[in-house]
């Protein structure tokens, strides 16, 4: 093929009148190679932005109306006493700093075990993204919804309202600690060009960090009441603490 016979899209466009200047792109040496047009529509799904934008409006409602609990809840993620003073002061899970915190774990982390089944293909779900969300969102609040029931049944067989209560209290304020520190992480994922990989780690590493504190609290409560039997203690962290982690770190390996 000639070089004359070749019209390039700049030659179009001055042809037509809407360049009448020597361009930068005019008088190449490329060739074309194929004539097919390459279509680069990239699917990006809306609807995570409005739950993040709706988790982000909780954090600013709550720093705005309530900032004291705020800040409080805050600093109980990494301290014990500052924990029992919410506990002293009747702070209860159904207060509004409570419940907006707990919307904002189960929305940060069900976007977070979407991406990471995304990422890593461990199970093919059938319905669309965003139902897939909301039904590990129904997952996670049923999940928590009975693990309160168990320690509340609990209560009538130790004998211990006092400890149950406190370390019940201690699960959920680790939750909101998890939601809060993995929301950012959750939006890098979504909207930034980090590597998924290492913002997965990152958060893995967030949520095994605070369960650890969540045992370790557990084992300290047990033991600060020299009444309490370290038979039930255990069998408990045994059975609703260790075990289920390491059924799922189990089945998440199998997948691998």
């Amino acid at each position: 093929m000639a070089k004359d016979s070749l019209i390039t899209p700049v030659d179009t466009l001055k042809a037509s009148g809407f360049i009448d200047y020597p361009h930068v792109f005019a008088g190449h040496q490329l060739s074309a190679k194929d004539s097919k047009i390459i279509d680069r529509q990239l699917q990006v799904s809306t609807w995570p932005v409005f739950v993040l934008l709706f988790a982000f409006a909780l954090l600013v409602y709550l720093r705005i109306n309530s900032a004291r609990n705020f800040f409080q809840v805050l600093r109980s993620f990494f301290s014990l006493s500052y924990t029992r003073q919410l506990v002293r002061e009747e702070y209860r899970l159904n207060k509004g700093t409570s419940i907006a915190l707990v919307i904002l774990f189960i929305v940060s982390t069900s976007l977070f075990l979407l991406k990471v089944n995304q990422y890593y293909g461990f199970y093919a779900f059938g319905p669309a993204p965003f139902n897939q969300f909301l039904l590990l969102s129904f997952i996670i609040a049923l999940v928590y919804a009975f693990k309160i029931i168990i320690n509340k049944l609990l209560v009538f067989v130790v004998r211990e309202h006092t400890r149950i209560e406190e370390y019940t209290f201690t699960i959920f304020m680790m939750n909101k600690a998890v939601g809060f520190f993995l929301f950012p992480i959750v939006i890098g994922l979504y909207y930034t060009g980090f590597k998924d990989h290492q913002l997965i780690i990152a958060g893995l590493v967030i949520a095994l960090f605070f369960y650890c504190i969540r045992v370790y609290r557990g084992i300290y409560i047990g033991f600060a009441n020299k009444g309490f039997s370290i038979f039930h203690l255990f069998l408990y962290l045994c059975t609703l603490e260790l075990l289920p982690m390491a059924v799922l770190i189990k089945l998440l390996v199998c997948r691998v």
